[in-house]
C-alpha cells in the first residue's frame, strides 16, 4: 500500500514539475491547483469543477492546458477522454452539445471537459451544463434527460474546467456550481522572466539595464510577449546583434507606439497637464476630451504606478515628475509644456 502511495506521489510531483512549475508567476493559483489535484488523487477521484478567471494575458489558456496534461498523467482512466474547446460557442446549442459531446463522452464515462473563452457559452447550453455538474464530493451520479435518452454523469469520474477573461459575462447559473480560481497580474519581475524565457528561445540576450524597463511596459500582461520577442528578433537581425540594450528598448517602444511603464499617450498627457499645478478630475477629463468616469478609469493605472496622487485635486508625485524627466531625456516627449509627440 505504501509502495503504491509513494508511486502516486512520484507521478503527481513529476506532473507538476513538468507542466505547472515552469509557468512563471501565478503562485497562489498554482498552489490551489496542486491541492485540487492531490485531494482527488488521494481521495475518491472527485475533481471539483473549476472556473479560472483573469484578465487577458494572465496565462489562463496555458494553465488550463497544463491542468489537462496533469489530469491525463495522474488519472489514467481519463487519459483518452479529455476534450478541449477553444471557445465556449463551439459547444453549440443544448441539443448539439448533448448529441455531439455529452452522449458519447460523458454518459457513464471517465473524462474531463475543458472550455476556454467560456463567457461565449450559449446561455441555454450553460444551463444544461449546470444540470450535469455536481459541486459536492459526496454527490451521487446524476441523470440528465435529453429527449428519450438519459445521460448519467458520475462526479467522481467526469468533471469540467472553464476559463474566461470576462467573468461578468459568464453564466451566473453555471458559476454557482464551480470553484473559482482568480489569476493575478504579473509583477514587473515576473514579466521580465517571461520575456527572458521567450528571448532565450530566439538566442537573444538583454543587457542588465534593458530587460526590466521592457517588462514594465507590459502593464502586467503577457499577451504581447510573443509579438515583442518577434520585434526584437527583427531588430537584432537588422542591427546584426544578439544583445538588446536600453537604447534598443527605447527604439522598440517608440516603434510599437508605447511609452515606458506601458503608459498610453492620454495617460502621459494627463501627467503633463499636472506639471504646472494640481487639477480637478473634471478639468483633466475636459482637456482629454473624456467623460469624468472615463478619465477616472484612465487614472487608475497612474495611481497604481504611483505617478499621481490625490490631495483634494490630482497632482504629480515625485515619481511622476521623475518619469516625465526621463521621457524628455529619452526624447519620448518634447520640452516642458509642449504636447506629447504622436508616434
Amino acid at each position: 500500500m505504501n509502495a503504491q502511495k509513494n508511486a502516486n506521489v512520484g507521478k503527481i510531483n513529476e506532473a507538476f514539475k513538468t507542466h505547472l512549475d515552469p509557468i512563471v508567476g501565478q503562485d497562489a493559483a498554482k498552489s490551489k491547483i496542486k491541492h485540487w489535484i492531490e485531494g482527488a488523487a488521494y481521495g475518491n477521484g472527485y475533481l471539483e469543477p473549476l472556473l479560472i478567471a483573469g484578465d487577458v494575458g494572465m496565462g489562463k489558456t496555458r494553465i488550463m492546458k497544463a491542468i489537462g496534461y496533469i489530469v491525463k498523467a495522474v488519472f489514467p482512466a481519463k487519459e483518452n477522454n479529455i476534450q478541449f474547446f477553444p471557445n465556449g460557442e463551439n459547444l453549440g446549442t443544448p441539443s448539439q452539445f448533448m448529441d455531439d459531446y455529452a452522449s458519447p463522452f460523458v454518459h457513464d464515462k471517465d473524462g474531463m471537459l475543458l472550455v476556454d473563452e467560456a463567457h461565449e457559452l450559449p446561455k441555454v447550453t450553460a444551463v444544461k451544463l449546470r444540470d450535469m455538474i455536481q459541486p459536492d464530493a459526496g454527490a451521487k451520479p446524476v441523470d440528465v434527460k435529453h429527449g428519450d435518452a438519459t445521460i448519467t454523469v458520475d462526479p467522481t469520474r467526469w468533471t469540467a474546467l472553464f476559463a474566461t477573461n470576462e467573468i461578468q459575462k459568464f453564466s451566473a447559473a453555471l458559476r454557482s456550481r464551480l470553484k473559482m480560481i482568480m489569476l493575478e497580474e504579473y509583477t514587473d519581475d515576473q514579466m521580465a522572466q517571461i520575456l527572458f524565457n521567450g528571448a532565450k528561445e530566439q538566442n537573444l540576450r538583454f543587457n542588465e539595464d534593458s530587460l526590466l524597463p521592457l517588462a514594465a511596459s507590459s502593464r502586467g500582461s503577457a499577451r504581447d510577449v510573443v509579438s515583442i520577442v518577434q520585434d526584437l528578433v527583427k531588430m537584432g537581425a537588422r542591427k546584426n546583434k544578439t544583445t538588446i540594450n536600453k537604447d534598443d528598448v527605447t527604439e522598440l517602444l517608440k516603434i510599437r507606439g508605447m511609452f515606458p511603464l506601458g503608459l498610453t499617450k492620454k495617460e502621459v498627457d494627463t501627467l503633463v497637464m499636472l506639471e504646472d499645478r494640481p487639477r480637478q478630475l473634471q478639468s483633466i477629463a475636459a482637456m482629454n476630451n473624456l467623460a469624468s468616469p472615463q478619465q477616472r478609469v484612465l487614472d487608475s493605472y497612474l495611481f497604481r504606478r504611483n505617478l499621481m496622487e490625490v490631495e483634494g485635486k490630482r497632482k504629480l508625485t515625485e515619481e511622476g515628475r521623475a518619469y516625465l524627466a526621463e521621457l524628455r531625456k529619452r526624447h519620448f516627449i518634447g520640452a516642458r509644456k509642449t504636447q506629447t509627440a504622436a508616434f
